[in-house]
């Protein structure tokens, strides 16, 4: 049998979308990815692969096993919805087949080998490229001008990104999945399937809360663009499913297990008084008023509703709020839709915007979690090693650096607020003293993305390896 590789290029080319050079790109970020994900190991991810292990042992009721068991005090920590349990118990019964995953008896976490901790990471990568093909499309269907080719670009600066490369494949956090779906399912209701879009934000909640947030918030809107009728079938096929697993799971373990879990998170900007308020709920509650308001008006398309509101939820939910770096997934895709909107202003601005947020991430995940991720994240390579922000003496820098992130995710917000609400309509707009062509922002924000990863990595391997004084 004959091959032809030009053809077996050309169609792979037709069925991704993308230009030869962006598949090559793309395939080096995957590998990347992978690559730094050899380098670390932190502990979040033993302790979810050996609750898992229970599925992969038949016990599918991982919460309940446990509350049977002699790990009974682990239970609290069991704080997952049921999904997140399936999906890793899959993992670690396809790691059984090749031999990983040995341990026994298993009664405590166990500290994992290189191919235990890459195989998870290797079942994050679809949703990272589910990340990147929806921006592709967010921007091909509702942001492309005429004559204009940058879908591969799109692609990449999100594929890129460094929250998500970091929460992925360096911490090891599967938060990466339900952003994806969450992303996804604002995509597939901006492009008026509802249906879809709607279980698509099911399936994130399915495996982590935060998406109902942006599905309560966005009923207004179903409701008037698509009538109770089509906006409630998949609410209620939603619900369906949720209510048939909470049922399947319904247990003791279950019940002090996932469902005693509460967020003990604080809002960072708050007012102190007779009555405390949050911040978090008042912008929430502003954002539903917003989406009353829209689903009431006219002058909106529904993807500028959509990407208005998903935007919102995720940034609102956290930029005022006490965070673990994991959860900075949950916006990261909007940060790049924030990118992809502000193209069209040819201005250096918001890629350094954006460059300028996820430095301060990076530095964030050390420095405000110096014993959750700065001593924890590299401890294959040298386990007794002091964090970078002990050695550095960077404790100061915690709250400076807290309030810069808040500050600029909502000013940042706020111009992507008044991009997508303005849209094309005409009116003076500030000019650019520099222009940038669009093309040259997509490729500047990929490679500043990856040298910043790259950079993080190197600056903790540097430290594994520098000696300790004293």
């Amino acid at each position: 049998m004959n091959l032809n590789l030009g053809e077996a290029a050309a169609a792979t080319e037709r069925l991704l979308g993308a230009s030869r050079r962006v598949i090559l790109a793309a395939a080096g970020v995957v590998v990347f990815a992978l690559g730094i994900s050899l380098l670390s190991a932190h502990r979040d991810l033993d302790y979810i692969v050996w609750a898992s292990h229970y599925v992969a042992e038949g016990r599918w009721n991982v919460y309940q096993a446990v509350y049977d068991g002699p790990a009974r005090p682990f239970i609290e920590g069991f704080t997952y919805p049921p999904l997140a349990y399936l999906w890793f118990g899959a993992i670690v019964a396809v790691g059984k087949l090749f031999g990983l995953y040995g341990y026994a008896p298993w009664l405590v976490p166990q500290p994992l080998t290189a191919a235990e901790y890459l195989l998870p990471r290797l079942s994050y990568v679809p949703a990272l490229l589910l990340v990147a093909w929806t921006a592709r499309r967010f921007w091909e269907q509702f942001l492309r001008k005429d004559g204009e080719d940058l879908g591969g670009h799109a692609f990449l600066a999100a594929l890129t990104s460094p929250i998500l490369l970091f929460v992925g494949f360096v911490f090891g956090q599967f938060d990466l999945l339900p952003s994806a779906a969450t992303f996804l399912g604002a995509y597939l209701v901006a492009t008026r399937r509802p249906f879809v879009g709607v279980l698509a934000l099911f399936v994130g909640i399915w495996l982590k809360n935060f998406p109902v947030v942006f599905l309560v918030v966005l009923l207004p809107v179903l409701v008037t663009e698509f009538g109770w009728r089509r906006a409630l079938a998949p609410l209620a096929a939603g619900a369906a499913v949720s209510a048939a697993i909470v049922a399947a799971f319904w247990s003791p373990g279950f019940r002090e297990g996932y469902l005693a879990f509460r967020n003990h998170g604080y809002d960072a900007i708050f007012w102190d008084g007779p009555v405390r308020t949050t911040l978090t709920e008042w912008l929430l509650a502003g954002l539903l008023v917003a989406s009353i308001w829209m689903s009431l008006f006219r002058g909106l398309a529904l993807w500028q509703k959509v990407a208005l509101l998903y935007a919102g939820s995720v940034v609102f939910l956290l930029a005022p709020r006490y965070w673990f770096p994991q959860y900075m997934a949950w916006a990261a895709p909007a940060l790049v839709l924030f990118v992809l909107v502000a193209l069209r202003h040819r201005s250096a601005f918001f890629p350094l915007a954006y460059a300028g947020l996820n430095a301060l991430y990076l530095a964030a995940t050390f420095v405000l979690f110096p014993d959750n991720v700065d001593t924890n994240m590299f401890r294959a390579l040298a386990p007794a090693v002091p964090g970078l922000t002990a050695r550095l003496h960077l404790e100061a820098l915690a709250g400076p650096l807290w309030t810069a992130i808040a500050v600029l995710l909502l000013a940042l917000t706020g111009f992507f607020a008044a991009d997508v609400a303005l849209d094309d309509r005409p009116g003076r707009r500030p000019e650019p003293v520099r222009p940038l062509p669009p093309k040259l922002q997509l490729t500047a924000v990929a490679v500043a993305s990856i040298a910043l990863v790259a950079l993080y990595v190197a600056a903790h391997v540097a430290n594994v390896f520098a000696p300790v004084a004293g």
